[in-house]
């Protein structure tokens, strides 16, 4: 993949995920590098931001069948997590006044 490190770790539950976040993307190894995170079929219907501590340098990109989304995960000011519905990006929930 032209040198783009990457990891693929499976997880089963929520605490799962929590706790593989913290032990991959909190370490203090990646601690000063810009991490995406790619999350499929989990994590749309909690607060991301707030349940695995997103540090500023950590962007999540949520692809989840699940609802009702967690409308923290769609606020403008969250620029943290970009939750995707049929391939397409929701728009912030303030730009949908």
């Amino acid at each position: 993949m032209d040198n783009i490190p990457f990891k693929l770790v499976a997880v089963n539950s929520f605490s799962d995920l929590q706790r593989q976040f913290a032990r991959n993307v909190l370490d203090e190894e990646f601690a000063s590098t810009q991490v995406s995170v790619v999350l499929i079929n989990c994590g749309a219907t909690v607060n991301l931001k707030s349940y695995l501590n997103l540090p500023d340098s950590c962007t999540a990109l949520v692809i989840d069948c699940h609802r009702p989304f967690d409308l923290t995960n769609t606020h403008f000011s969250n620029t943290n997590v970009s939750p995707m519905d049929s391939g397409i990006l929701i728009p912030a929930a303030d730009s949908c006044r």
